[in-house]
């Protein structure tokens, strides 16, 4: 049995919104017609983004261990965050699909944000945002240029290009 070619698979349903769907719905049904156009922007999306999608569940999984590396020192109990530090930085490495990858970045997160959530003290709260907010911009770059060929962002040469991200690491 032959793995599927998902670019192909992509390929073949855009092509046929395109060329068969879309022009087969009539001028009077326009929401119908509208959200063909939407089934065909986002194939086209997943069609540009498909190659990219084991980088960017890699670099994720990077930046949420980054994340709870520089969290976990600041924290007064920090013992179920490094636990789940620990989980991750195993896990992460064996796992062997975008899949199971997103599953120990979402447990990582989840823990991170409770352990940020039972701080009481004031001051290593603010130290914490801070550096939620500093790691989170590597985030918000990955997501901008993930997302820039669905042309909704205002200042597109301000975005790195997605390859250049995902090579970097």
């Amino acid at each position: 049995m032959m793995v599927p070619d998902l670019d192909l698979l992509i390929g073949t349903a855009l092509r046929a919104m395109q060329d068969v769907v879309a022009p087969a719905i009539p001028v009077e049904r326009g929401v119908a017609a509208e959200q063909a156009r939407m089934v065909i922007g986002v194939l086209s999306l997943l069609q540009q983004r498909v190659s990219f999608e084991g980088a960017r569940s890699i670099m994720e999984l990077e930046i949420a261990i980054e994340l709870a590396e520089q969290i976990t020192p600041v924290l007064s109990d920090p013992g179920a965050l490094k636990a789940a530090l620990e989980a991750a930085r195993r896990g992460g490495g064996d796992a062997m699909n975008d899949k199971k990858r997103d599953a120990i970045r979402k447990s990582l997160l989840s823990c991170l944000a409770a352990s940020i959530d039972r701080e009481d003290d004031l001051d290593a709260k603010a130290q914490l945002l801070r550096i939620v907010l500093q790691v989170s911009c590597k985030q918000t770059s990955l997501a901008r240029a993930w997302s820039m060929p669905s042309g909704f962002e205002p200042a597109s040469s301000d975005v790195d290009p997605l390859v250049a991200l995902t090579e970097a690491r």
